[in-house]
């Protein structure tokens, strides 16, 4: 229910920038512990006993849709709330509403924060042939993402992800994105072609995971029953807390 915190302490001149001092809060992934896992560039859902929200960020008084059932999901800084609010059958939600349809992840064994990205999702910057759902800190392991200032910096400019975010197993987070060190990714890639339409891969709803050559790095899988099938990744992360990854 807490926001993650930042591997590097920000910049006091420029807030949107990181400095090389390591967070307090993350000493831990320092010491070499947790696991590194792909931040995925989308907008963060919470399945929770059947029903389905979306995130929004400020005072419920503000916000124009129903807040009843909203959970409170945390504080983006001092003076700004983090809510998780339902999805409606409004226009607004109609490619959200879809790809859940698609997913099918209507059991309680699917509880838990996931990102929903593709072509009607922030300019579809992973690259994906449809909309799809990811669930937080169960794909996209990067067993070779480094954890020294200058040696991450340079890795994660060579690759086209949003970020990363490590995995503690006693269920603590921390995270870093590309744009903390000043740098882009392409506005607005062209979506690949992952999978013909039909099949078992669409009817699972996976996605692929590409470098940034687009070679293919594995098969991720956006369900629970699939990621049980195809998951190549070794080891069980801990469930993640509601907060999901912001």
């Amino acid at each position: 229910m807490r926001k993650i915190p930042t591997l590097f302490i920000r910049n006091a001149a420029d807030p949107l920038r990181v400095v090389s001092e390591v967070n307090a809060q993350c000493q831990w992934v320092a010491k070499g512990e947790g696991v590194a896992t792909r931040k995925w560039d989308g907008r963060p859902l919470l399945f929770n006993d059947g029903l389905w929200y979306k995130r929004y960020t400020g005072d419920l008084r503000g916000y124009h849709g129903s807040a009843i059932g909203a959970i409170h999901c945390g504080e983006e800084d001092d003076t700004t709330t983090i809510w998780w609010v339902l999805i409606t059958y409004t226009r607004e939600d109609q490619h959200i509403r879809a790809a859940i349809e698609t997913a099918r992840l209507w059991s309680r064994n699917n509880n838990g924060t996931y990102e929903i990205c593709g072509p009607n999702f922030c300019h579809n910057r992973e690259r994906l042939s449809s909309d799809c759902l990811i669930k937080h800190g169960s794909n996209g392991i990067f067993a070779d993402a480094p954890v020294v200032f200058d040696d991450l910096r340079t890795w994660i400019f060579n690759m086209d992800v949003e970020g990363v975010v490590w995995h503690h197993p006693d269920g603590r987070m921390a995270k870093i994105k590309k744009s903390d060190f000043g740098f882009r990714r392409d506005p607005s890639p062209l979506a690949r072609p992952l999978w013909p339409s039909t099949g078992l891969l669409a009817d699972r709803s996976l996605v692929v995971d590409r470098d940034s050559k687009g070679e293919l790095r594995g098969v991720i899988a956006a369900s629970s029953m699939a990621q049980t099938e195809m998951q190549e990744s070794a080891g069980e992360l801990p469930t993640h807390d509601i907060g999901g990854e912001g």
